[in-house]
C-alpha cells in the first residue's frame, strides 16, 4: 500500500517473499526501495520513535506506516499504512495483509503500536 499510493504497483506477496516471514521493518524499508527508485532524494526508512514524535508525524507526514502488534506474548505484528486523522481524531488505517481499512483510538492504537516507524526520508550520508 506504500507503494500503490506512489503509483508503483507489487503484490503483498512479492514484497512478503522478498523480505521473509518474520520480518523486521528495515527489511522492510530495503525491500520497499528496491521497488521505488524515483529521484526526488528520500529513500524507504524504518526505524523506532517516540510517541511525541509520532504525533508530529501524523499532524504532518504523509504516506507512512507503522507495525502493529497482534500478539504481544510472541511480539508477532504486520505493517499498515496510516491513512491520517478523523476530524474527531481517531486514526485511520489501511491494512495491506487484508486488503481492509478501519479506524483506532489513539489510546487503542499506541497500546498495539510497535514503536517503529517506516516512511520516505533523507538517506543516511557518509
Amino acid at each position: 500500500m506504500l507503494l500503490k499510493n506512489r503509483k508503483i504497483v507489487v503484490s503483498q506477496q512479492v514484497i512478503r517473499d522478498r523480505i521473509g516471514v518474520p520480518s523486521f521493518i528495515g527489511n522492510l524499508a530495503r525491500t520497499l526501495n528496491r521497488f521505488d527508485t524515483s529521484d526526488d532524494g528520500l529513500e524507504w526508512r524504518g526505524f523506532p520513535t517516540t510517541n511525541e514524535s509520532l504525533e508530529i508525524l501524523l499532524r504532518h507526514h504523509k504516506n507512512w506506516g507503522v507495525v502493529l502488534i497482534n500478539d504481544y506474548r510472541e511480539k508477532i505484528g504486520h505493517a499498515v499504512f496510516i491513512a491520517g486523522r478523523t476530524r474527531n481524531g481517531l486514526i485511520k488505517i489501511k491494512d495491506p495483509f487484508d486488503q481492509t481499512s478501519y479506524k483506532m483510538t489513539m489510546e487503542d492504537f499506541l497500546n498495539h503500536w510497535g514503536g517503529e516507524v517506516i516512511l520516505r526520508w533523507i538517506p543516511d550520508t557518509k
